[in-house]
C-alpha cells in the first residue's frame, strides 16, 4: 500500500520534499492559498511517472474546511507554510498569529483526532530561539503546540528547525545577484558573519 503524505506550503522547502517523496513513491497532497505557487511547484516537481501520485490543492490553512478536507487519509502530515518574512510579519502581526499559531493549531488539532495520521512534523525557524520578533516567536509557539500534541496523543508530534534556505523566496542570494549586476554587493554589518551548511 502506498503511503499518503500532506504538505502543507508548495514553496521551495515543500517542492524539494515533494520531489524526494514522489521520487521514493510515496502518494503526496500538497496545499497551498497561492495559485502562482502551485503553478510553479507543479512546473518543478512533475514527470509522467510522478504526476499519478500528486495531488494539488488550493486552500489555506486558515480555513478549518480546506484542513479537513485535504487530512484525509493522510499517514503524514509534513508542515511548512507559513509567513515568514520578518519585516512583514512584524508590519502585519495578526496576520503572522493567525497563520503561524492559529492555522498551525487546526492542523494539529485535526491530525491529533485522526487515527490515519501517524506522523506530524512542524518545519520551524532558527529564529524561535531566544526569539526577537513575531515571526520567531509565532514559529516558538508552534513548536510547543507540537511537543503538547504528542505527550497529549502519543503520536509522533515533531519539530524541525531550519535556517535561512538558500534559494528560497527572499533569499540574501538573490539580492545579492541583483547587487552584483551593479558592481557591488551591500554588507548589512562588516562584522557579521554568514554560516552556510553544505
Amino acid at each position: 500500500m502506498v503511503s499518503r503524505v500532506l504538505i502543507t506550503g508548495a514553496g521551495t522547502l515543500g517542492t524539494e520534499l515533494a520531489k524526494q517523496l514522489l521520487d521514493k513513491g510515496y502518494m503526496v497532497r500538497v496545499m497551498d492559498n497561492s495559485e502562482q505557487a502551485l503553478w510553479k511547484f507543479e512546473e518543478r516537481v512533475t514527470n509522467p511517472d510522478s504526476s499519478r501520485l500528486l495531488e494539488m490543492v488550493l486552500g489555506d490553512i486558515n480555513d478549518h474546511n480546506a484542513v479537513v478536507r485535504c487530512m484525509r487519509r493522510m499517514e503524514f502530515v509534513i508542515h511548512t507554510a507559513a509567513l515568514k518574512h520578518v519585516r512583514f510579519t512584524n508590519d502585519s502581526p495578526v496576520e503572522c498569529i493567525e497563520t503561524n499559531i492559529l492555522g498551525t493549531k487546526d492542523l494539529i488539532l485535526d491530525a491529533m483526532r485522526r487515527d490515519s495520521v501517524r506522523k506530524f512534523i512542524f518545519i520551524s525557524t532558527d529564529k524561535a530561539c531566544f526569539p526577537i520578533n513575531i515571526y520567531g516567536e509565532s514559529k516558538r509557539v508552534g513548536e510547543y503546540l507540537a511537543a503538547w500534541a504528542h505527550e497529549q496523543s502519543g503520536k509522533a508530534f515533531m519539530s524541525c528547525r531550519f535556517g535561512n534556505y538558500l534559494g528560497s523566496s527572499g533569499s540574501v542570494i538573490d539580492r545579492w545577484k541583483e547587487q552584483r549586476a551593479s558592481g557591488e554587493i551591500l554588507l548589512t554589518d562588516p562584522n557579521m558573519r554568514r554560516f552556510f551548511i553544505k
